[in-house]
């Protein structure tokens, strides 16, 4: 499986930085429909949902529309939301945790997305076994229902 640091995902550079909500949507897509994770593949949904100034997602991978994202990547889905980071999800919810730790030298934070298993806890890292899940906390989370 791919994670965002690839070497071989070099010539989207944008990826290896800002990529982890969008691995993370990527993840989602392999578990669920087990489409293929290699670097080819993220490499082509990457140009996809970044041409022609997509409305689903940036060249940085800042998602504009969580949904388009999902159901881009073939996860057929409804009821998608931002939720507090105190939210359970139902026993039909999905979950992308959103992670921040403080970053002193600038007065900011770190902002890692990965996703969770219904309670905010971590079960796929985009890095593998980022900074942010090991020395952060979850501040929110994306919920969304797979319609079967």
């Amino acid at each position: 499986m791919t994670r965002q640091d690839d070497p071989r995902l070099e010539s989207r550079p944008q990826i290896e930085p800002t990529g982890c909500a969008f691995m993370c949507g990527c993840w989602y897509a392999n578990k669920f429909n087990n489409a293929a994770m290699d670097p080819q593949s993220v490499m082509r949904w990457y140009d996809h949902l970044t041409a022609f100034e997509s409305d689903v997602m940036t060249v940085r991978c800042f998602i504009r529309d969580w949904r388009k994202l999902l159901v881009a990547l073939g996860v057929d889905c409804e009821h998608v939301r931002h939720e507090p980071k105190g939210y359970q999800c139902e026993f039909d919810e999905f979950e992308i945790l959103q992670w921040e730790r403080p970053r002193p030298e600038t007065n900011g934070v770190w902002r890692h997305f990965t996703a969770g298993d219904g309670l905010s806890h971590c079960t796929y890292d985009p890095l593998g076994e980022s900074n942010t899940v090991a020395q952060g906390d979850v501040v929110q989370k994306v919920v969304f229902r797979r319609i079967l």
